[in-house]
């Protein structure tokens, strides 16, 4: 189905025909996304390499680990950056806890 270019009116395939710079996108994460982001990485990570040595807190297996929050961030925002309510989990184990 052909459109017509927003930008100088040829018919093309696109909205934005190969003449045009293409439109920025919008970022999705808010400031306070990028803030939680920040915090995870440079604060909650390391803590968590220090307290549990880089393995899952369930079954102890080492590698690709996420920060899980043990009360979950939707239903208490305050405890968001909370230390004491973080841990790591492997993939099999966070899909599980979900």
């Amino acid at each position: 189905m052909a459109h017509s270019c927003k930008v100088c009116g040829k018919r093309s395939y696109s909205p934005l025909c190969t003449q045009h710079k293409p439109r920025k996108r919008i970022g999705l994460i808010g400031r306070r996304g990028e803030e939680y982001i920040k915090w995870r990485d440079e604060v909650a990570r390391p803590f968590l390499d220090d307290y549990y040595g880089h393995q899952c807190a369930v079954c102890g297996v080492g590698g690709n680990l996420d920060v899980d929050h043990k009360i979950k961030r939707g239903s208490h925002s305050e405890l968001k950056m909370e230390l004491s309510n973080v841990r790591y989990l492997c993939r099999v184990c966070h899909r599980a806890a979900t």
